[in-house]
């Protein structure tokens, strides 16, 4: 069953997988949800400072961070995006790194509703 927070947000199939994973449905997908929005926030700000004070080591291991707490909840998008932030700041390029961190923050707020909404 598709929640219209969660569509084309959040992979479907991996909040399902979730969803059933283990003897009490639904534990781990809370978990996660609640893990997800603890870290993705702070890590989307820790690259935004990150890019302004251009500190390229910082943002590309806080990018990393966030396309595996991303990836981990299905948050596909957000989670390609963080790779391009991470690819950026590795290679030093800061007008792609300031691009896809704008993106990440706009794919982020998304996020952080259909995750929430999977906590409801």
């Amino acid at each position: 069953m598709s929640d219209a927070r969660t569509e084309d947000v959040l992979d479907e199939r991996m909040v399902a997988a979730l969803r059933d994973f283990g003897r009490e449905p639904g534990r781990l997908l809370h978990q996660m949800a609640t893990d997800f929005l603890v870290e993705a926030p702070s890590l989307v700000s820790e690259i935004e400072r990150a890019v302004e004070d251009h500190a390229d080591a910082i943002a590309a291991r806080a990018a990393h961070q966030l396309k595996g707490v991303s990836g981990h909840i299905g948050a596909v998008r957000l989670a390609v995006v963080a790779g391009e932030v991470e690819v950026s700041a590795r290679s030093g390029v800061a007008h792609a790194m300031a691009a896809a961190t704008t993106a990440a923050r706009t794919e982020l707020d998304l996020a952080v509703v259909a995750a929430r909404g999977l906590l409801e």
